[in-house]
């Protein structure tokens, strides 16, 4: 995804929706990729989000910066 970055990996669906939804919020546009396996249930959920809004976007969900 071009000018995207990938912020995180989440395991279970509920809490990438919550951080998605807290980015939403605060005007920050989110696309959740769903990489789960959808008869096993295993996998991930990765989160992206513009490249220009990544830092603001860590600051919100309170992850570390992005090691430089």
């Amino acid at each position: 995804m071009e000018g995207w970055v990938r912020l995180l990996t989440e395991s279970q669906s509920f809490r990438a929706e919550l951080f998605k939804n807290a980015l939403e919020g605060v005007g920050i546009p989110a696309v959740l990729l769903n990489q789960k396996d959808s008869s096993y249930g295993f996998g991930e959920l990765v989160l992206w989000v513009p490249e220009q809004q990544a830092e603001r976007a860590r600051a919100v969900l309170g992850l570390a910066p992005e090691p430089s």
